[in-house]
C-alpha cells in the first residue's frame, strides 16, 4: 500500500496557506507547538481538499494553488490535473515527530 506521509509543521509549510484560504494573510492563532493531535489532521486534510489532491468538488480548491518544491506544472490547470484525484480526503494515520506531527494519507 502507498503512503503520502506529510509533514504538518514543516516551516509553516502546511499551516500558512490554511489560514490564507480563510481570506486573511496571517499566522495561525495557535503556536505549532501547542497544535493536538486533532487539529493537525483538520489542517493536513484541509491542506489536500484546498489544494486539489482530493476528488474535492472544484468550489472547494482555492484559485490560487500552493506549489510543492517538486512540481513543474505551468498552469493551475495542469496542476490540478496531476493532482486529482491522487489521495484519499481523509487521514489514516498521525504520529508525533521530533518537531511536530506526521500525517498520513492513502494513495
Amino acid at each position: 500500500m502507498k503512503m503520502l506521509f506529510a509533514r504538518v509543521v514543516l516551516a509553516f509549510a502546511l499551516v500558512v496557506p490554511i489560514a490564507r484560504t480563510l481570506g486573511q494573510d496571517r499566522r495561525p492563532s495557535e503556536p505549532l507547538e501547542n497544535v493536538s493531535r486533532e487539529r493537525a489532521v483538520e489542517i493536513a486534510e484541509q491542506f489536500l481538499q484546498e489544494n486539489g489532491y482530493t476528488d474535492a468538488p472544484d468550489s472547494l480548491i482555492k484559485s490560487q494553488l500552493d506549489h510543492e518544491s517538486v512540481e513543474l506544472a505551468r498552469s493551475r490547470a495542469e496542476l490540478l490535473e496531476w493532482r486529482r484525484n491522487t489521495l484519499r480526503p481523509r487521514a489514516i494515520g498521525v504520529s508525533a515527530t521530533d518537531d511536530g506531527w506526521g500525517v498520513a494519507f492513502d494513495y
